[in-house]
């Protein structure tokens, strides 16, 4: 078993013994603790088989159920008529096992990138059961408190808070691609999480949000303040979130 604490929750992990993962997440490794509030086995079967629950929606090979008492998904590739993943989780996402086949000979991906991706979809799946989601932005925290810079891909968010650093070195980026955002005590928090994109640039470190700011391309440079409903329209856009 690993353990870690990440956006401020208590994740124990089983099935995922590669050096990548341990890599990856060395920086949110915490001792063992008593209580988690996640538990996330993983299980390596290149056979998986079985009678799989009806699914009420589909896309691109991934199958959703939901039943009475759990829920998941099941991905089948028509191509080597075989279905490679199961999962199944309980209502609150707190007790998650995820089955997986080896698809590196096929498609090329090795077992620990897919355990280091898969945990970043369960983690932001579990987080919003704890007030809490995954957004696509770039994130600093500048004299204290986090600013996070969001946009579609290619913008520019991570040549912005490039420039924050680079005029302002007291400037710390806490997560270059998926930071996580929880309400705490009615207030927002920012935090650290492994999942940065292309770039290994994240801390485990959280700090009070002070805004969020939405980027756009544009010959001048300018501010200006949205309304709460266009603000709320945009940021839905960048949530990390599934069926």
């Amino acid at each position: 078993m690993q353990y870690f604490n990440i956006a401020g929750l208590n994740i124990c992990v089983t099935g995922a013994e590669y050096d990548y993962f341990k890599y990856r997440l060395s920086k949110y490794s915490v001792n063992k603790f008593d209580n988690a509030d996640v538990n996330i086995s993983f299980e390596l079967n290149n056979s998986i088989s079985g009678n799989f629950p009806a699914h009420f929606t589909s896309s691109n090979g991934r199958y959703y159920y939901e039943l009475s008492d759990s829920c998941g998904f099941y991905d089948y590739i028509l191509e080597i008529d075989k279905t490679v993943s199961f999962l199944k989780a309980d209502k609150e996402w707190k007790n998650i096992t995820y089955t997986f086949s080896d698809l590196d000979e096929i498609f090329g991906i090795k077992p620990d990138t897919t355990v280091m991706n898969v945990l970043g979809h369960l983690f932001a799946q579990s987080l919003r059961h704890f007030n809490g989601v995954v957004v696509h932005s770039s994130t600093i925290v500048y004299n204290g408190e986090a600013i996070t810079f969001t946009a579609p891909s290619g913008t520019g968010k991570s040549t912005h808070t490039g420039l924050w650093k680079q005029y302002y070195p007291d400037t710390l980026i806490i997560n270059d691609d998926m930071p996580a955002i929880r309400i705490i005590d009615n207030k927002f928090y920012a935090f650290g999480t492994p999942w940065s994109g292309k770039t290994e640039i994240n801390e485990n470190i959280s700090a009070p949000l002070k805004a969020m700011v939405f980027i756009e391309r544009s010959e001048k440079c300018s501010v200006e303040e949205l309304s709460p409903m266009e603000a709320v329209i945009r940021m839905m856009r960048e949530i990390s979130i599934s069926p």
